[in-house]
């Protein structure tokens, strides 16, 4: 379902993720501090491209448009270049393989909103 080839792992002072792609959806998931402590209490977050990469700015919008449900269920942020972040929610008190299937669902959620809106656009 996923694939990370031709893609790198990213690093800053406050985060680490992967990035990698889904269907023609282009993610990052991490690890991320700031956002865990300053938003919401969630130490994992997805950052959404959509089929556009870091300098396509068209692409932020529609990926916005696709993802709206989410933000009256207040799990849709933006950052301060407009690109859609997503808490990733952690089961507690399970076993490994519930939590990797939990966000896996999650994924999942958002890549066919993503998928519903693109459809729409055909």
């Amino acid at each position: 379902f996923y694939s990370s080839k031709g893609l790198k792992s990213g690093s800053g002072l406050y985060y680490y993720g992967r990035y990698f792609k889904m269907k023609e959806y282009f993610y990052f998931l991490a690890f991320e501090n700031q956002n865990w402590y300053r938003i919401r209490n969630s130490p994992l977050w997805l950052t959404v491209y959509g089929k556009g990469w870091l300098k396509d700015t068209a692409e932020r919008t529609k990926v916005k448009k696709a993802l709206f449900k989410l933000e009256f269920e207040d799990r849709l942020f933006f950052d301060e270049n407009n690109l859609s972040l997503i808490p990733i929610k952690l089961e507690l008190g399970v076993d490994k393989n519930k939590v990797i299937e939990s966000i896996i669902e999650q994924i999942n959620e958002i890549t066919n909103l993503l998928d519903s809106y693109y459809l729409t656009l055909d």
